[in-house]
């Protein structure tokens, strides 16, 4: 018999890993939702045409798990999903604002936090005044890491800004993503080695410490802008970034947004304003909680329409390991387990189960033979809150013996008195 083992790169969830995901999808569900984002549903597998139609993850043909002997591969994202798709449904309304929760997947090295599978929620505004699309989905990432509880920056850029400011100190827009690749590397591998890399692809030494100087230089948002109006001498080029700073102060969100001409990301298709959401909270290892900006161009690629958008992506995976998923005790969403003294009394306790059931208690009910200490102990095991047992005593009162999982209390009652307790309507409550 083989060793049962996982590929690298993909994980299985113990049961209240997997409960604290379903829980941490219906918030970020329900957050957007609070926005008008709508629910859209795309498939796992794309053509390879479609997903190798744009250099959008850099070496894409690297990363795609393609299908053997099939002209169709894995989504490694959304967002390509949804260019496709509003290529082929031009009926959409629009502005099309649209969220997706769903796999995909990538064939690149593991690491930590990184995994070939990947749980990923989607948020596109397709469409719109770019200006408050923009604002718009950083708000609302910021209004879901506060729900979160989640202390987060918001780290912004614009490419179209950067380029210009490039062209200006003499940057050929033929190198202008090979630079943009380089500078993406700079927090992650430090300054010295990417100057090293960007005077081995061709960039003039000093050109190369022009760059490093505007790039590198920290100070609060109106002076770093000031500074790169004077560079490209036109401030209509940081003029956008400006007012989204202002605009999303309506917000209230608690996420400060902070100017950083060093931030990039690695995706080919943005053609403007760019973001990350970075972890504020005390812990030594600072990361990415998610990620997103403008791509005007991408949907233009599957249609004779280009139509100009601007999208994020949270790492829902990411979300769970820094929120500790796996120490979560609940194990599961079963609030009652009802326990049988013996076999005959099954019957009497299914009635209990699906009076529960009707009044929204989620009941789970002995389906093995075991003893009675046994199921009290499996129940034990599941975290269940409540215990009903059942012997012949109850089943012909009509009552049930209630036991708080919590303190190891137990009262005789009616059907009627445990569903107010489990539930926690009293009379007063009423």
């Amino acid at each position: 018999m083989p060793e049962p083992t996982l590929p690298r790169g993909f994980r299985d969830l113990m049961p209240n890993e997997a409960l604290f995901r379903t829980k941490l999808i219906r918030t970020v569900e329900s957050t957007l939702s609070l926005y008008g984002f709508l629910v859209i549903d795309t498939p796992s597998l794309e053509k390879l045409s479609v997903l190798k139609a744009k250099g959008g993850i850099g070496e894409e043909g690297n990363l795609i798990f393609e299908i053997k002997d099939d002209d169709s591969g894995m989504r490694y994202d959304h967002t390509v999903s949804l260019a496709r798709y509003v290529s082929m449904h031009r009926e959409l309304p629009m502005p099309f604002k649209r969220y997706e929760v769903g796999k995909v997947w990538r064939r690149e090295e593991p690491q930590h936090m990184r995994y070939r599978e990947i749980m990923q929620a989607d948020i596109d505004i397709v469409g719109g005044d770019p200006l408050l699309a923009d604002t718009e989905i950083i708000a609302a990432l910021s209004s879901l890491f506060d729900k979160l509880k989640m202390p987060h920056r918001i780290e912004i850029n614009d490419r179209s800004m950067l380029e210009a400011m490039m062209s200006k100190i003499g940057i050929e827009s033929t190198m202008f993503n090979k630079v943009e690749h380089e500078l993406d590397r700079l927090e992650k591998v430090g300054e010295a080695k990417v100057v090293e890399s960007l005077i081995g692809i061709g960039i003039q030494n000093s050109i190369v410490d022009q760059l490093m100087q505007l790039v590198g230089s920290e100070a609060n948002n109106e002076a770093l802008l000031d500074r790169m109006d004077s560079v490209i001498g036109d401030k209509s080029k940081t003029k956008h970034i400006r007012e989204i700073i202002k605009l999303f102060k309506q917000y209230g969100s608690s996420g400060k947004i902070e100017v950083k001409f060093s931030m990039v990301r690695g995706l080919d298709y943005y053609t403007g304003v760019i973001f990350e959401f970075k972890d504020a909270s005390e812990k030594k290892e600072k990361m990415t909680l998610a990620g997103g900006g403008r791509y005007d161009n991408l949907v233009g690629l599957y249609g004779s329409q280009s139509i100009p958008a601007v999208g994020a992506a949270i790492g829902i995976d990411r979300l769970m390991d820094m929120l500790k998923a796996p120490e979560s005790p609940e194990y599961s969403s079963t609030q009652v387990f009802i326990a049988c003294v013996k076999k005959e009394n099954y019957p009497y306790s299914l009635k209990i189960a699906q009076a529960f059931r009707a009044r929204g208690i989620s009941t789970e009910t002995n389906l093995t033979e075991r003893n009675l200490s046994n199921q009290l102990s499996y129940s034990s095991s599941t975290k269940v809150p409540y215990v009903v047992i059942v012997g012949a005593a109850e089943e012909k009162a009509g009552t049930l013996k209630l036991r708080n999982m919590a303190d190891g209390r137990e009262e005789i009652m009616g059907i009627e008195d445990a569903v107010k307790i489990i539930t926690g309507v009293s009379d007063s409550k009423k």
